[in-house]
C-alpha cells in the first residue's frame, strides 16, 4: 500500500474516531441534562395527609412540605384496590383488564401483554439511568426480579411481636398498636436510611431512585411516641351513614365481605376497636412521614432537589369504617383515592389539580418529564399539561377494577360503579363526596351516567392467577350472582373496525361507525390465493367470512355520546339508529353545534336488537379554531397503503402510530387506499371490495389511529376502480357508479368530493377531486380534456383567490409539478395533460403563499416548477415496501429533495416570537425520523 494511501487511511480512521468522541460527548451532555428521578411509595395510605383533609387530626408535616414543592393531584385514583395488580399496572402503564393481573397474584410476568415491555426501571436503566431502590416498589418478590440494584426489603412488614397486639384472631398481619420500642429496628427506617445514603453517595447522575415504604399497611405499627401524637380519647371516627348500604347493590355489599380476611365493622364494634385502630392508622401515618421527611432533607442537603423529580403515590386507599367495613378491595373512594405529587424542576409550586388523572399516568408523566420517547403500549396518558396549566380541562377518566367487569369511572365531579351483575352506583361528589346516596336511577343525571358507561373498558383479559383473597372473593360473589345466560358485552354487535371522524370544522364533524359479528377480524383466516391473473380459470369461490380478515358485518343500532374537555359535564347523545345492511352495516352520525378548537372525546356504543349494548369504542378529535384566531395546527399527508406492503403483519402500517407520536390535529389521505386491481384477492365486486375496506381497518394500528384523529379522505384510482381509471369504466363486475359509492360508503366525506376547510387565522387547505370529472387518458391533449372538470376548477380558482388565510394549501391525489415517469399519462404532471397542467400551475403560482401537496408517486419529493416556480410535496407511499418506481438517477434540477422511501409528511404552521407565520413542511420515514425540512415564511408572492 503506498504511503499516500496509508495517510487517507489514517486521516479517515482519525475523523470516524473524532466524529465518535463527538456523538459520545453530545449523548453524554443529554444524559447529564436529564433530570433525576425519586419515586416514593407509600403502602395502604388513604387520603389520611394534611394535604388532602382527610382527617382533621393526621400530622403529615413533611408530605405537607412536598406538595407546597409542587403540585397536589387531589383526585388520583389506583387501577386496583389491591396491592399487586395497582403496583403491576403503575410499572408498567396497562390496566388489569389488558393485563389479567386483577389480585393479589401472579407476579406481572405471567401477563402475556407484559412480557415483551420494559417497565418503568428497566425502561430508564436502558435510557442510561442509574437505577436503584428498596423496600415495596413492586409486590412481593417481584421487587428483585424487576428492580436493578434492589437493595432489599430490610424486613419488609415486620418485626413481628411473639403475639398479637390486639384481640382480632384472624390473619396474623392484621394486628395494631406500639411496636417496636425502638424506631431503628423499622423496616421503614432501615428503609429510609438506606435512601438517604444513597443519596448522598451518588454521584454520577443521572439516576432513579425508588423507595417503597410498608406503613401504614397492617400490622399498623409503630414505636410508642407516634401514638402518643394521637391520645386514645380525644381521636375522632371518621363519619359514618349507618342507612349507607340501603342504595348499594347486593352484589356491591358481596364483592366487598365475602371471602375478605379483614375484621368485620361488626366485630370492630363488638370489640370496641374503633378508635385503636383508627389511633393505630394515625400513628403509622405519621410514623412513615416522618421517615419520608428524612429523605426529603437527604435531597435538600445533597445539592440535586433542583434537579430532581419527586413523585410521592400511594398504591391504594383503605377504609377505617367508612361504608361500614375495614381495608381495602372496595371500588368507593376510600379505597381507590390516593395521594399523588408531583413535583421538580419546572414544575410549579403549590398547585392543586383537581382533575381525574390515575396512577397508570405516572410512567408516561416520567417519560415526558425526562425527554424520553413515549411508549405507544402505555395505556395511561402524561400529566406534563396538567402540570403546567392544573386548571386546564381534563379529558380523560380514571378507571380502577377489581376483577373482570367491577369497574369504578371517576371524573372530576361524579364516579360510576358497574359490578359484573350489570347492577350500579353513580355520585355526585360534588353535593355528596361521602358517597352515602346513589343517585343511578335519576333522570337527571343520565347524561353525566351515560358519559362515565362509555369509558367502561369491553374487553377483559382472563384472570390470571389464583387463591388468593381477591380470587376468592370475586368467585364467591360471582357464584352468587352470575346471569345463567352471557352477559350482553360477550354478545355481536362489536365495532372491529372501530370510528372514522371526518370532515371536522370549526363546529361540525361526521362519525362514521360500522357494526360487526366479532369483535377483530377473522385473522386466522384462510389465505386469499395470489392469482396473477384475474381471469385465469378457474375462478375461486370464496366464503369471505371465512377468509383472513373478514370482519362481517352486524345488524344493530348505534348511538354516539360527546362531549368538550371545556365543558365535560355537558354530555350530548344521539338517539340510537339502526345500521344499513345495505351500506355495509355502517352509519354516519353528522355532528353539529360543536365549541370551535376544542378536544372532544366521543364514544360509540352499539347494541342489539333487544337493547342490549355490547361494545363501546372511544374516541376523540378536536375541532378547528375559528378563522380569525391565529393558532398553531400540525396535520399528516399520506398515500397508498397496500395491505401486503404493510410493514407490521399482525398490526398493519406502522407510521400511524409514529404519526400520532408526532402530535397532528387531523389526517390526510390522498387516496389509493386500498387496491381493488391487487390480487388476494382482486375486489372486482362489491362484496370483494366492502372485505378490502373492513380488512383494512381492522388492522390494529389503522383503527386505533382514526379512533383518535380527525382525518379527511380523497379516492384515486386503485380505491376508485382500477389503475389510470376514468368514468365510464368497469372493473369485472364492479361499475364506474359502484365504485364510487363504496368509496363514499367508507370513510365519512359528506356531501361534496372536492372542499375546502379553514384551520384559523393562518391556513386553509383545498381537497380537490381527481376522478369524478376526468377526461380519458388517451383523449388527445387540448382545452377539452380536464381533470378536474371546469365547475371543480372554478370553484378552486374563486375560492382561492377570496381567502385571507396566511398559506393556502392545495392537495391533489396525483401530482400538479412532478416530474413524473414518461411511460405515465394519468396526471397534470404528464404530458397528456399539459393543457389543464399548464393552466393550474400558472394559477396557483400567482397566488400568494400557496403551495401543492401530493399523494400517489411512490417517491418522496419536493420540486419546484421551472416555469412557474410552484411548489409541490410528494408524502410517498406508507411503507418502505410501497416505494419504487423512480431511480434516483432520475433525479431532475425541479427536485429540491428526493428519496425512495415510505414515509409521511407533517406539516406543521405556527407563529415565531414575533408573531410571523411559517410553514414547516417535513418528510419523515416510516418509523417516523425526519429526512427533511422546509420551511416556508410569508412572502407577496410565491418562493
Amino acid at each position: 500500500m503506498s504511503s499516500n494511501l496509508l495517510y487517507q487511511l489514517g486521516i479517515q480512521i482519525l475523523l470516524v474516531c473524532m466524529g465518535t468522541c463527538f456523538a459520545r460527548e453530545i449523548e453524554t451532555q443529554a444524559m447529564a441534562d436529564r433530570p433525576n428521578i425519586l419515586l416514593i411509595a407509600v403502602d395502604d395510605l388513604n387520603d389520611w395527609v394534611g394535604c388532602l383533609q382527610g382527617h382533621p387530626q393526621v400530622q403529615t408535616p413533611n408530605i405537607d412540605r412536598l406538595a407546597k414543592s409542587g403540585v397536589l393531584f387531589t383526585n388520583a385514583h389506583c387501577q386496583a384496590p389491591v396491592c399487586n395488580p395497582s403496583r403491576s399496572s403503575l410499572m408498567s402503564s396497562k390496566y388489569p383488564s389488558t393485563t389479567g393481573i386483577y389480585f393479589l397474584n401472579p407476579s406481572l410476568e405471567k401477563s402475556t401483554q407484559i412480557q415483551t415491555d420494559r417497565l418503568m426501571p428497566q425502561k430508564f436503566e436502558a435510557v442510561g439511568y442509574r437505577v436503584s431502590g428498596a423496600g415495596k416498589i413492586f409486590h412481593a418478590t417481584q421487587n428483585a426480579k424487576h428492580l436493578p440494584n434492589y437493595a432489599g426489603s430490610f424486613g419488609g412488614f415486620g418485626p413481628l411481636p411473639k403475639d398479637k397486639l390486639g384481640p382480632f384472631p384472624g390473619h396474623k398481619l392484621w394486628d395494631w398498636g406500639p411496636y417496636p420500642d425502638d424506631e431503628k429496628n423499622t423496616p421503614d427506617s432501615k428503609i429510609a436510611e438506606w435512601a438517604v445514603n444513597q443519596i448522598q453517595q451518588t454521584k454520577r447522575g443521572p439516576w432513579w431512585l425508588g423507595i417503597g415504604f410498608y406503613r401504614p399497611h397492617v400490622p399498623q405499627y409503630a414505636p410508642q411516641a407516634w401514638f402518643d401524637l394521637y391520645p386514645l380519647s380525644s381521636v375522632k371516627l371518621p363519619l359514618q351513614d349507618p342507612e349507607d348500604l340501603e342504595d348499594i347493590p347486593e352484589y356491591g355489599i358481596d364483592i366487598t365481605r365475602l371471602e375478605h380476611i379483614a375484621p368485620t365493622v361488626e366485630w370492630v364494634s363488638d370489640h370496641a376497636q374503633q378508635k385503636p385502630l383508627v389511633q393505630s392508622y394515625l400513628a403509622s401515618v405519621s410514623f412513615v412521614d416522618a421517615q419520608i421527611g428524612r429523605v426529603l432533607n437527604a435531597l435538600q442537603s445533597s445539592g440535586e432537589w433542583d434537579r430532581t423529580i419527586v413523585v410521592l403515590f400511594s398504591d391504594h386507599g383503605f377504609h377505617l369504617g367508612e361504608k361500614q367495613r375495614y381495608a381495602k378491595r372496595s371500588l368507593w373512594d376510600d379505597s381507590t383515592r390516593v395521594p399523588l405529587i408531583i413535583s421538580g424542576p419546572g414544575i410549579p409550586n403549590d398547585r392543586r389539580c383537581d382533575a381525574a388523572v390515575e396512577l397508570i399516568d405516572i410512567f408516561p408523566t416520567l417519560l415526558d418529564l425526562a425527554g424520553i420517547e413515549k411508549d405507544p403500549t402505555h395505556e395511561g396518558h402524561s400529566l406534563k399539561p396538567l402540570l403546567s396549566n392544573p386548571e386546564m380541562a381534563w379529558p380523560h377518566f380514571a378507571r380502577t377494577t377489581f376483577g373482570p367487569g367491577n369497574h369504578a369511572i371517576t371524573s372530576k365531579n361524579f364516579r360510576y360503579i358497574h359490578y359484573g351483575d350489570g347492577s350500579e352506583e353513580f355520585y355526585d361528589r360534588r353535593n355528596d363526596p361521602h358517597e352515602w346516596n346513589n343517585v343511578v336511577g335519576d333522570p337527571n343525571y343520565s347524561g353525566f351516567l351515560a358519559s362515565h358507561r362509555a369509558a367502561l373498558p369491553v374487553e377483559h383479559a382472563e384472570i390470571l392467577g389464583k387463591n388468593s383473597t381477591g380470587h376468592l372473593s370475586f368467585a364467591a360473589t360471582e357464584g352468587k350472582h352470575k346471569p345463567d345466560t352471557q352477559p350482553p358485552e360477550s354478545n355481536p354487535p362489536f365495532q372491529a373496525n372501530g370510528i372514522k371522524i371526518g370532515e371536522v370544522g370549526t363546529n361540525r364533524a361526521i362519525i362514521w361507525t360500522r357494526l360487526t359479528t366479532t369483535p377483530e377480524a377473522n385473522w386466522s383466516g384462510e389465505a386469499f390465493p395470489r392469482e396473477k391473473n384475474r381471469n385465469s380459470p378457474p375462478q375461486p369461490e370464496w366464503e369471505i367470512a371465512k377468509m383472513k380478515g373478514a370482519a362481517p358485518g352486524y345488524l344493530g343500532e348505534v348511538r354516539l355520546n360527546y362531549w368538550s374537555a371545556q365543558q365535560p359535564d355537558k354530555i350530548e347523545s344521539t338517539a340510537w339508529q339502526k345500521v344499513d345492511p345495505n351500506q355495509d352495516f355502517t352509519h354516519e352520525f353528522k355532528i353539529n353545534g360543536l365549541i370551535p378548537g376544542s378536544q372532544y372525546q366521543v364514544v360509540s356504543e352499539a347494541r342489539n336488537l333487544k337493547g342490549q349494548i355490547c361494545s363501546r369504542t372511544n374516541g376523540s378529535f378536536r375541532t378547528a379554531p375559528p378563522e380569525t384566531m391565529p393558532a398553531d395546527v400540525a396535520f399528516s399527508v399520506v398515500t397508498g397503503q397496500e395491505y401486503h406492503r404493510r410493514d407490521d403483519p399482525e398490526k398493519g402500517h406502522k407510521i400511524y402510530p409514529r404519526m400520532h407520536e408526532s402530535g397532528i390535529d387531523f389526517f390526510i389521505h390522498t387516496g389509493d387506499i386500498i387496491y381493488y386491481d391487487k390480487p388476494a384477492p382482486f375486489a372486482d365486486n362489491v362484496e370483494l371490495g366492502r372485505f378490502k375496506w373492513n380488512r383494512m381497518y381492522a388492522q390494529p394500528f389503522q383503527r386505533e389511529f382514526h379512533n383518535q384523529t380527525s382525518s379527511y379522505f380523497i379516492k384515486d384510482d386503485h380505491d376508485t376502480l382500477k389503475n389510470d381509471c376514468w368514468p365510464e369504466q368497469s372493473y369485472g363486475d364492479l361499475g364506474w357508479d359502484q365504485g364510487l359509492a363504496l368509496f363514499r360508503e367508507q370513510v365519512p366525506m359528506g356531501e361534496n368530493t372536492y372542499r375546502t376547510f379553514r384551520w384559523g387565522k393562518d391556513l386553509q387547505i383545498w381537497l380537490v377531486e381527481g376522478r369524478d370529472y376526468r377526461s380519458p387518458n388517451r383523449m388527445p391533449d387540448g382545452p377539452e380534456k380536464t381533470i378536474w372538470g371546469e365547475e371543480q376548477k372554478q370553484w378552486l380558482f374563486k375560492s382561492i383567490q377570496e381567502s385571507d388565510a396566511s398559506f393556502r394549501i392545495v392537495i391533489s391525489p396525483t401530482p400538479i409539478v412532478g416530474p413524473d415517469r414518461g411511460n405515465k399519462n394519468d396526471n397534470h404532471a404528464n404530458a397528456g395533460f399539459t393543457h389543464e397542467g399548464s393552466e393550474v400551475r400558472k394559477f396557483l403560482s400567482e397566488q400568494k403563499n400557496t403551495y401543492v401537496i401530493c399523494g400517489d408517486r411512490h417517491w418522496q419529493y419536493v420540486s419546484v416548477d421551472p416555469a412557474t416556480r410552484l411548489r409541490e410535496y410528494s408524502c410517498g407511499p406508507t411503507t418502505n415496501k410501497h416505494a419504487g418506481g423512480f431511480r434516483k438517477s432520475d433525479e431532475s434540477p425541479m427536485h429540491q429533495y428526493l428519496n425512495i422511501k415510505g414515509g409521511f409528511l407533517r406539516v406543521e404552521v405556527t407563529r415565531d416570537t414575533e408573531g410571523n407565520p411559517t410553514a414547516i413542511f417535513r418528510h419523515h420515514d416510516v418509523d417516523g425520523n425526519v429526512l427533511n425540512e422546509d420551511r416556508r415564511g410569508l412572502s407577496t408572492k410565491t418562493p
